[in-house]
């Protein structure tokens, strides 16, 4: 067996060695879309095992630019990690991980590593790679009885982003942690995926600049219901803002005469927004996150605390 990098022509035994892996299939083009055409960083980040040919082991972390306490660094977010059945108990994925970690500090000068690693890998990661665990990240849910209450706002459906767009994401402040949001990440991120519809919602209201970014999807505890998940929330700190965006999201409800149960984000506690949408009646729910890092230089403390970092959905790869 050796670890090596992806190189072109790995795909196919990458896609079968995925639904070995997870007993069904990953599309091709979402594989290359999220490894292999992002804005950030044009050389795919993917440590691969190989047997006789055969690839047996993978994983990838995707390039991402972070806003880091006033600065921007080059970071990776943990992504797919795959082992052959035939294969496990071999610790090939620590393996796999050391690789990966090594050369895209040393090549290409990645400052760390994160992401949110689930219960089954968590301990893996924390005590086998060094990570460190930051905190959980709840869901904030509006659920249907008060769905009626929320006056309604008009909107205007929009099919690109811009500098402006950008720009109201990324003032968040010189003392926190979030991901780098250029028009080219964003049209990256959402018009140009092949697995996920997203809609782009320019909200009527004070500033004509807020925004928000929706997906409509099936609901897994309602049969036959859909749920709404925000994945950017281009709106500032200010209770009138916040209360119009949560309009305009329900007049697209009614416009498209959907069957929503629930309207998720994630947004930090002491983010001060949090506050305006629990006035709203978003309350905290299912399912808690696990939000963690590894820095490859030597560790800074701002990491470590949950308040500095600003997150949302969109920053997973799940959502």
């Amino acid at each position: 067996m050796e670890i090596r990098p992806y190189k072109s022509g790995d795909e196919s035994g990458i896609l079968e060695l995925f639904k070995k892996s997870f007993r069904k299939p990953l599309d091709i083009k979402f594989w290359k879309w999220r490894y292999l055409s992002s804005p950030t960083h044009k050389e795919p980040m993917i440590s691969l095992m190989v047997d006789n040919d055969t690839i047996i082991g993978h994983y990838a972390v995707s390039p991402v630019v972070m806003n880091f306490m006033g600065d921007k660094v080059l970071a990776g977010l943990s992504m797919t990690t795959m082992t052959h059945p035939d294969y496990g108990g071999r610790g090939i994925f620590p393996m796999l991980a050391k690789d990966l970690y090594t050369r895209i500090k040393d090549q290409y000068h990645v400052r760390m590593v994160w992401g949110f690693p689930n219960l089954n890998s968590n301990y893996s990661f924390i005590t086998k790679l060094g990570w460190r665990d930051v905190g959980v990240q709840h869901m904030l849910s509006l659920a249907p009885q008060d769905h009626e209450r929320i006056p309604r706002a008009n909107y205007k459906l929009i099919e690109s982003f811009s500098e402006v767009h950008s720009s109201k994401l990324n003032g968040s402040g010189t003392d926190t942690i979030s991901v780098s949001k250029s028009p080219a990440y964003l049209n990256w991120r959402y018009i140009e995926n092949p697995a996920n519809k997203y809609y782009i919602l320019n909200i009527d209201g004070f500033d004509s600049t807020d925004f928000v970014v929706i997906k409509i999807y099936n609901s897994f505890k309602f049969k036959g219901k859909q749920e709404i998940d925000i994945l950017e929330l281009g709106v500032g700190n200010d209770p009138n803002s916040v209360s119009t965006l949560v309009g305009a999201i329900f007049s697209f409800i009614d416009v498209n005469d959907l069957a929503i149960v629930s309207v998720n984000l994630w947004l930090s506690l002491t983010d001060p927004r949090h506050r305006y949408f629990e006035k709203l009646r978003f309350t905290m729910d299912s399912p808690l996150t696990i939000l963690a890092y590894r820095l490859f230089t030597e560790n800074n403390d701002a990491l470590d605390n949950c308040k500095t970092w600003r997150i949302s959905l969109g920053d997973s790869d799940v959502y």
